[in-house]
C-alpha cells in the first residue's frame, strides 16, 4: 500500500509540473504577444506623429510661399529693401533643409528636363550622358511619338499596339505620368536614372539657375552661385516640387506647388503622394 500510495504521488507531481510548463509556455506566449502588440503600438504612433509633423510642414510651407515674396522674387532678390527669405528652403534645387524633426527639399521645375512640354535636346543629353547610343536614341523618340499620336502608323524604330507585352499600349493620347516613360524606354534601370530629372511643364530649355548639383555634374557644367549677384539670378518659374520627409521613420510626401492666375487662388497643390 505504501508503494501504491509514493506512485499516486509521483503521477500527480507529474502532473502538477507538466501544468506548471504549461503555464509557463502560455504566460511566456502572451507576454510575447503584449510586447509584440506594443512594438506596434509604438510603431503606429510614430507614423501617425511623423505623418502629422509633414502635413503641419506642407500647410505651414504652402502658407509661407502665399504670404511672403520668396516664391515670387526667390532666394536672392529683395524687396522693399528686405532680403527674400523663408525658413523651409533658401534654394530652389533641391538641395536638403533640416527641421527640427522632418528634411524639406524644394525643386524648381525650370531646372529640370521638361516632357510636357518635350524638351528633346535636354532629354537627348540625358540618354546620352547614360550611355545611349545614336540608334537606341533614335528608337526612344519614335517610340515616344508613336506612344502619343493617335494614329496607328509606326515610325521607323517605333512602337504601336501589338508591340508592347501589355495589349492596351501605347495609351496614343500625350504622357500623364513619368512612369509612362518606363514602357517607352523598356529599361527599368535607365528610366529610374533618369526620372529625377525628369518632370512636366517645365520649359523647352533647363534655367541653369535652378538646375540641382547632380544634374550639373551629369552634364558637365557649373551651377551659378550667388555671389554672381541677384541681378544673374532668374526669377522662379512659380512650379515647385517638394519633397518633405520625416526624420525616425521612413515616411515622405512628395506634391508639386504651382503659382496660380490671379489672388483668388494664388496656389494650388497636385500629383501628391505618400511614399515609404
Amino acid at each position: 500500500m505504501a508503494f501504491k500510495g509514493k506512485k499516486q504521488q509521483g503521477v500527480a507531481l507529474i502532473m502538477v509540473l507538466m501544468m506548471a510548463a504549461i503555464m509557463a509556455v502560455v504566460m511566456i506566449y502572451m507576454t510575447g504577444k503584449g510586447q509584440n502588440k506594443a512594438r506596434l503600438a509604438a510603431l503606429v504612433k510614430n507614423n501617425n506623429n511623423a505623418m502629422l509633423a509633414i502635413e503641419s510642414a506642407q500647410a505651414e510651407l504652402v502658407f509661407s510661399f502665399t504670404t511672403s515674396q520668396f516664391s515670387i522674387l526667390g532666394p536672392n532678390k529683395t524687396y522693399q529693401g528686405q532680403a527674400s527669405e523663408n525658413k523651409f528652403t533658401d534654394n530652389f534645387t533641391g538641395q536638403i533643409n533640416k527641421q527640427e524633426n522632418y528634411t524639406v527639399q524644394v525643386q524648381d521645375i525650370s531646372g529640370l528636363v521638361s516632357l510636357m512640354p518635350f524638351n528633346e535636346r535636354d532629354f537627348k543629353q540625358l540618354l546620352v550622358k547614360n550611355g545611349v547610343s545614336n540608334d537606341r536614341q533614335l528608337a526612344i523618340l519614335d517610340r515616344l511619338i508613336d506612344w502619343q499620336d493617335k494614329d496607328s502608323l509606326t515610325h521607323l524604330s517605333g512602337a504601336e499596339r501589338g508591340d508592347y507585352e501589355l495589349p492596351f499600349l501605347p495609351s496614343n493620347s500625350v504622357l500623364q505620368s513619368k512612369r509612362e516613360l518606363a514602357y517607352i524606354l523598356d529599361d527599368t534601370q535607365l528610366y529610374e536614372r533618369i526620372a529625377p530629372y525628369l518632370s512636366f511643364y517645365g520649359q523647352e530649355y533647363l534655367v541653369p539657375y535652378y538646375v540641382p548639383n547632380s544634374l550639373h555634374a551629369l552634364f558637365s557644367t557649373t551651377q551659378p552661385t550667388a555671389q554672381q549677384g541677384a541681378e544673374a539670378s532668374p526669377y522662379p518659374s512659380g512650379r515647385y516640387l517638394v519633397d518633405i520627409k520625416a526624420e525616425q521613420v521612413s515616411l515622405r510626401k512628395r506634391f508639386t506647388i504651382l503659382r496660380g492666375q490671379d489672388s483668388f487662388r494664388p496656389f494650388f497643390i497636385v500629383d501628391e503622394m505618400i511614399l515609404q
